[in-house]
This record gives structure tokens, sequence and C-alpha cells, in this order.
């Protein structure tokens, strides 16, 4: 075997994240999702345009900026934040959300 450093993907985008990352307290974590769904149960905007809470986090998460920023899934959260009182770790839906309509060009 030869030792070979292999990069991937080269450089991360990361702009909407270091947003998000800005008005999270303590700097936030989106990796501590444990993707148990408790955000997407209650959540009126479930299901609508393919997406719910727990999939949209997750894509900030692997840094999928511009999906994030043409999907239309934000326009149609209401805030009610059942996310934030369901989520067992860290209640940051809001903030991801609040970030992705304040950048959207919509």
């Amino acid at each position: 075997m030869t030792g070979g450093v292999i990069k991937l993907g080269g450089e991360k985008k990361g702009r909407f994240m270091d947003k998000v990352m800005e008005i999270l307290p303590e700097g936030g974590n989106l990796n501590l999702c444990l993707t148990c769904g408790a955000c997407s149960s209650g959540c009126p905007a479930t299901g609508l345009d393919g997406l719910d809470p727990r999939k949209f986090l997750r894509m900030a998460a692997l840094g999928m900026d511009d999906e994030i920023l043409k999907s239309d899934w934000v326009w149609m959260c209401t805030m009610c934040q059942r996310c934030v009182y369901a989520c067992p770790i860290a209640p940051t839906t809001i903030a991801v959300v609040a970030v992705a309509v304040f950048c959207s060009p919509a």
C-alpha cells in the first residue's frame, strides 16, 4: 500500500453553515442530531416538498447549501417550534430555517 493522502470533494462550501453557527448557542453542532425523527413527528410541514425538519438538518450538516437555498420548504415552515420542543438533543431547527429564509434568493 502506498502512503498517499486521498482528498475527497475538495474544499467544503460551508457558506450556509457558517451563518448558522454564528447564531446558534455555543456554536451549535448539527452532528449531535440522533435522526430520531422526534422533530418531524409533530411538524405541520413534514412531507411537504418531500422534506421534514430531520432531512433539512441533515442537508445542512452535510453542506448541501445549494439544495437548501433552492428549497421551497423553508417557506412552508410555520415556525411553530414543535421541532424545538420535541428535540432531545439540541433544538436548532428554527435557527437553520431562519438562516435559509434570510439567505434565500426568493
